[in-house]
């Protein structure tokens, strides 16, 4: 793709101090009408939901996926950044592009191939890089606007989220992945939800493996 997601990825700065992110990022910072209640836990992965509202979509749901991987921040960072990567460890991704915009912003568009009954669709997210002392996050928000539709695709908005890790001194990064979407869906949750957990249980094992398999050669 040429034009705006023609650049090349430059190197992310290295980062080798983390600690876990104890504040939610300002554009996450939406009213908690609930407590986070864990709905599945496998393969060393654990998804959680909770409440809250949002001004523009009202009472939502908010998704949470924490999991360790014996690998430092940095290379975890890299399997983000790095398109390839990316698109291997994502399940259902069947395309991906990233633009760097500086050295701690990037723009990432990826074209899923979604198991029916839900549309296919494609995402444009903004990603920021914050670091605050030892406190590290990557805040993300979508930029449905930011290159044209392709292929009539159901494009996603309203769209938000962040990473946020911490690397002890063994060298093991707790991870949590957390994110909610304003657009609202007509299929009902018991349908949906299947769908969407092995999606995120199969991603973000695949994410573990990539990470320990690079960190163990």
């Amino acid at each position: 793709m040429k034009g705006k997601f023609g650049v090349k990825i430059r190197p992310i700065l290295v980062l080798w101090a983390f600690a876990f992110l104890v504040s939610v990022n300002a554009s996450m910072a939406q009213e908690i009408l609930s407590r986070w209640e864990t709905a599945i836990e496998k393969n060393d992965v654990k998804i959680q939901y909770r409440w809250i509202r949002d001004d523009y979509a009202g009472k939502t749901r908010q998704i949470k996926v924490s999991f360790d991987i014996n690998a430092y921040a940095e290379v975890i960072l890299e399997s983000l950044i790095n398109p390839k990567k990316y698109s291997d460890w994502s399940n259902q991704v069947k395309k991906c592009e990233i633009e760097y915009l500086s050295d701690n912003e990037w723009v990432n568009y990826s074209q899923y191939n979604i198991p029916r009954p839900l549309k296919q669709r494609d995402i444009i997210v903004k990603n920021s890089l914050i670091i605050e002392g030892s406190y590290v996050t990557i805040a993300m928000k979508s930029l449905p606007e930011y290159m044209a539709y392709q292929n009539h695709d159901n494009r996603i908005e309203g769209y938000e989220g962040e990473w946020r890790m911490y690397t002890n001194s063994k060298g093991i990064t707790h991870v949590v992945f957390e994110s909610f979407c304003k657009t609202k869906t007509s299929l009902p949750r018991a349908v949906l939800d299947p769908i969407v957990q092995r999606i995120m249980i199969n991603s973000f094992s695949n994410l573990i493996k990539m990470c320990e398999n690079e960190t163990s050669n």
